[in-house]
């Protein structure tokens, strides 16, 4: 074997020995230290996929953030903003007023307290028209205020002067807002007229004549025996001399009106839920 080659295998030898002895001396002084950095480089790896995983969502939720926040400023329904009694016989008093016009009574039943909400149970009685008590119905439930109607009980009138009107108990029952971080005044949204409606569905169309129990002047059996511009005198069924001016009331209706020209005096009667006109002559 040449000087040469011998010299390069030794010089082969020395360097693997320095070589392993450099990694086993590193390996075994510093195994612990390189085991933690191991660890932490595959945890700052995850930590790494996990924010680009939220970098790549971001626009995605920027997104639904605006979505979100256009669905609460405009959303039809929100919650009063406070459990005030009189915030809400003020936002029902709002609501009750042009066609929606009614005299009640408002008493305050219960209140239940939930989580982040509650809810104030009250009651509205009265009379009122029907076609009035039927549009206060309808905004109440298109207003923005979170209001239940639970219960409406009706009743009609015998009275020939209230016969488009109706007795009424309602139970609602209005829900608030419990979160101060939520909490905002409810807006008052227009609700549109349903039309006109020109019969109460609660009383008959056609019904018994009452009796003519004050007795007043009965059209039918009376007869007319002088008249002005201003007032009329008729004989009664029971043969006594009466004086009328129009708007006064007879059995079953009022006079109306006096035409002095025509010398008629022109009676409006509701027989039974028929509406009849009587015409008088000066004989």
């Amino acid at each position: 074997m040449s000087y040469g080659i011998r010299n390069t295998i030794i010089l082969v030898i020395t360097l693997v020995l320095m070589l392993g002895g450099s990694w086993l001396f590193l390996r075994f002084t510093y195994a612990s230290d390189i085991e933690e950095l191991e660890e932490e480089i595959s945890r700052k790896d995850q930590e790494r996929s996990e924010y680009a995983e939220v970098a790549a969502m971001y626009n995605e939720t920027v997104v639904e953030h605006a979505r979100q926040l256009y669905i609460r400023d405009n959303h039809p329904k929100e919650l009063f903003d406070d459990h005030r009694l009189g915030r809400i016989y003020e936002y029902i008093d709002q609501l009750s007023r042009g066609i929606s016009f009614i005299r009640y009574n408002y008493s305050l039943r219960d209140s239940t307290v939930h989580d982040d909400y509650g809810t104030m149970h009250f009651v509205l009685n009265g009379e009122a028209e029907y076609r009035n008590l039927n549009n206060l119905i309808h905004r109440i439930e298109h207003s923005s205020a979170i209001i239940h109607i639970r219960s409406i009980q009706l009743s009609n009138f015998t009275d020939l002067d209230k016969l488009s009107k109706v007795d009424f108990q309602m139970e609602l029952e209005a829900y608030y807002n419990r979160e101060d971080r939520l909490a905002r005044p409810v807006r008052m949204s227009r609700a549109d007229h349903l039309g006109n409606i020109t019969h109460n569905p609660f009383y008959s169309l056609v019904h018994p004549v009452p009796p003519n129990e004050e007795n007043r002047l009965d059209v039918d059996q009376s007869r007319l025996i002088g008249m002005t511009s201003r007032f009329i005198m008729v004989r009664d069924q029971d043969g006594e001399m009466q004086r009328l001016t129009p708007g006064d009331r007879v059995y079953l209706g009022r006079l109306q009106r006096i035409d002095t020209e025509t010398q008629e005096a022109v009676f409006e009667l509701v027989r039974g839920g028929l509406y009849d006109r009587v015409v008088m002559t000066l004989n």
